[in-house]
């Protein structure tokens, strides 16, 4: 199954390089293992959270500039192996699944979304959640949760995790804190 992995970089904060290091080891990763790969930077809404909301908006833009199915990763997640989607080529959407409990029962650093009706109306949601958010420290994981719960009827499966996930430390990202 053909797909594009797609990520997004911004610096939360002026004095930050943390998400810009990552952006370029990620492009090294994508081209080690051989991946079609779509990555931009956006400008900064100036905060963690504002900016992790932005994730929704910019999947529903790829998918509306592709038209093929999408794998989502975060900047500073570590690709280990080549990913196999074969096992989600049927789905509208997946993800790797949470052993911590994580909202909706997956981590939102790894999702992948075919393009089906389906999936474009599930990013479509979340967006608009996001966009609507107005707790200040609230990321795009609960929301994502949230427009999940909206359609029930979405066929969704695991990806086997071939990744690595980061956090951000909150030294360099201040606005990571809950003031």
């Amino acid at each position: 199954m053909q797909y594009k992995v797609i990520s997004f970089y911004s610096e939360p904060e002026e004095d930050s390089t943390y998400y810009t290091k990552h952006a370029r080891r990620f492009t090294w990763e994508c081209k080690k293992h051989n991946l079609d790969y779509h990555i931009e930077e956006l400008k900064s809404k100036g905060n963690y959270f504002k900016n992790c909301r932005m994730k929704a908006g910019f999947i529903h833009e790829c998918m509306n500039k592709f038209k093929m199915p999408l794998l989502w990763l975060d900047i500073d997640t570590f690709i280990r192996r080549q990913p196999n989607m074969s096992n989600l080529s049927s789905l509208d959407c997946g993800g790797v699944e949470s052993i911590q409990g994580s909202p909706g029962g997956i981590f939102a650093h790894c999702l992948f979304f075919n393009n089906t009706p389906t999936s474009l109306a599930l990013l479509k949601d979340w967006k608009n959640l996001c966009d609507n958010e107005t707790r200040a420290h609230v990321g795009d994981h609960s929301v994502f949760a949230r427009a999940l719960r909206n359609h029930k009827n979405i066929k969704r499966g695991f990806i086997n995790d071939f990744t690595k996930y980061s956090l951000a430390p909150v030294s360099e990202i201040s606005s990571k804190t809950r003031r």
